[in-house]
């Protein structure tokens, strides 16, 4: 019995600690997506406004627009509708980390070092929800 391959999705990365960025490439790669990478949210919306992306995966902390103003602008945007993985190394109270989940476009939060089955699932959700 023959399956068709399933269609490869594009991933956002907006990560600005380049290693993380490529880590991240290489896992989504790996499950046979393609990815762009941006490593700062003004590139990362310069990118969603050239191309249409299945789902984002992006950092809190970074420099010149940081991952909260890159979300805020996605957000009052066309791409609203873009699920979005929040990957961060900064330990946010109950209540902040809550409010980011509640997000309409967030799927999931995951703090680094990133579990390479926990992001996988979470991109999943992600696929599906923006299906």
């Amino acid at each position: 019995m023959e399956t068709t391959p399933r269609p490869a999705k594009l991933v956002l990365i907006v990560e600005d600690d380049e290693a993380v960025c490529d880590f991240l490439c290489t896992l989504v790669e790996r499950e046979g997506h393609k990815t762009r990478q941006a490593h700062d949210g003004r590139k990362g919306l310069a990118l969603v406004g050239q191309e249409r992306f299945d789902a984002i995966i992006t950092d809190l902390m970074m420099p010149d627009m940081g991952g909260f103003e890159f979300l805020r602008e996605l957000q009052a945007g066309e791409s609203s509708h873009v699920p979005v993985i929040i990957v961060t190394a900064k330990r946010l109270d109950r209540v902040a980390e809550e409010q980011l989940r509640a997000e309409p476009n967030v799927v999931e939060f995951l703090t680094k070092p990133i579990q390479q089955a926990r992001l996988m699932c979470a991109l999943q959700r992600a696929f599906q929800r923006g299906s």
